[in-house]
């Protein structure tokens, strides 16, 4: 139960670290300005989840549910 809860929260953090670096570079594409300029920006540059890869979504909403049950279920159970 302990590697299954570990797993998923590798899982989630690997997902979630993916879809930010690539929307990061696809918002630095698309406006022409450096990756480190639109991390360190603040305002409208700095939200950039809207560029998130179609799957990202669909996929963490799930995965971090059942992160967040499962390691409920193995805290309660120690």
């Amino acid at each position: 139960m302990k590697r299954l809860v570990v797993t998923l929260w590798l899982a989630s953090i690997g997902a979630s670290t993916y879809a930010y670096t690539r929307a990061l570079v696809e918002r630095s594409h698309a406006t022409g300005k450096s990756q480190l300029h639109i991390f360190l920006t603040s305002g409208e540059e700095l939200f950039i989840w809207h560029q998130a890869p179609g799957w990202f979504y669909p996929v963490l909403w799930p995965l971090s549910i059942l992160t967040f049950v499962l390691t409920i279920v193995y805290a309660r159970r120690r």
